[in-house]
């Protein structure tokens, strides 16, 4: 069953961080370095979803940042820092404004 989680916080949310934190270290146990990736980048989480039922290991997570900074140098420096791990992902980062749409695919 697919999920699709809405979240309505003004900040990250322990609550909401904690939710996430759980999905990702029972379903996707490669990704845990992006809900740290998360935790200190973002600055609110508008959403995520995943697919339960299927053998994909996709997530997807709708982020925003603070007003001050740019979501082009955020996608930038996590990008970098995704390069620089030994990871079997693929991200795709899209910009909408002020939020980034991170999706996070399994290669392996």
């Amino acid at each position: 069953m697919k999920m699709s989680i809405p979240l309505c916080t003004s900040k990250i949310c322990g609550d909401d961080l904690e939710k996430l934190g759980k999905i990702i270290r029972k379903k996707y146990k490669k990704m845990i370095w992006f809900y740290r990736m998360i935790e200190k980048y973002a600055d609110q989480i508008i959403s995520y979803e995943y697919d339960d039922s299927s053998e994909d290991s996709e997530l997807i997570v709708i982020m925003t940042f603070s007003n001050d900074e740019d979501p082009e140098l955020a996608c930038d420096s996590m990008q970098e820092k995704i390069d620089l791990m030994d990871h079997p992902v693929d991200v795709c980062f899209e910009i909408n404004g002020q939020s980034i749409r991170a999706k996070v695919t399994l290669t392996e």
